[in-house]
């Protein structure tokens, strides 16, 4: 039975998080928001939604050795596999500064992890440290890529991948909710 949680928690997770980025996205460029500004933060914080709601499922039923597995886990699969598998299917040439800069923050919060690791506990400090980090890194990339973003969007920018209003808020619920569920039954199977 806990092999079936498990799976429905991350077709749950998938689906979830697919359709939670979907509706974002089409709302986002519904008003306009430049798509490195949406590449930043909703399919960035979309993808890692599931992550998230499983680190928070998995603390919340006293399960956090799961929760600090899922995190340093999919940091890992992130960087080394899917970076990984992209560079085997077609070199990645893109290295500007930019890059640099993210690759620096990313190295920096693996340590400021491991560095918290060390002590018994990652405590309210150690977290509301780590989310002053992010909110000081998102607000510097913000401030840097206004500057260099043109304020007029093309029409056919927008309008490419559209869909109505309607839909793109029901996908972000429905991923939503999917995501709730899948998180529930993937910690419950797993623990």
């Amino acid at each position: 039975m806990n092999l079936i949680y498990i799976l429905i928690g991350l077709v749950g997770l998938y689906f979830g998080g697919e359709g939670l980025v979907r509706g974002a996205v089409s709302i986002a460029e519904r008003m306009g928001v430049s798509k490195l500004v949406i590449g930043l933060t909703i399919v960035g914080m979309g993808t890692s939604a599931p992550e998230l709601l499983v680190s928070l499922k998995a603390a919340l039923s006293g399960s956090s050795d799961i929760a600090l597995g899922n995190v340093v886990g999919s940091n890992i699969a992130n960087i080394l596999l899917i970076l990984g598998v992209s560079a085997i299917v077609y070199p990645i040439m893109q290295w500007d500064k930019n890059v640099r800069r993210d690759v620096i923050v990313a190295l920096g919060a693996a340590l400021l992890v491991l560095y918290f690791a060390q002590s018994p506990v990652i405590g309210r400090l150690d977290g509301i440290i780590m989310l002053a980090g992010l909110g000081a890194y998102l607000f510097y990339v913000f401030k840097n890529e206004a500057k260099a973003i043109k304020p007029e969007i093309a029409a056919s920018d927008i309008a490419a991948s559209q869909m109505p209003l309607w839909q793109g808020i029901a996908f972000m619920v429905g991923g939503l909710a999917l995501l709730i569920v899948g998180a529930d039954y993937l910690v419950e199977g797993a623990v």
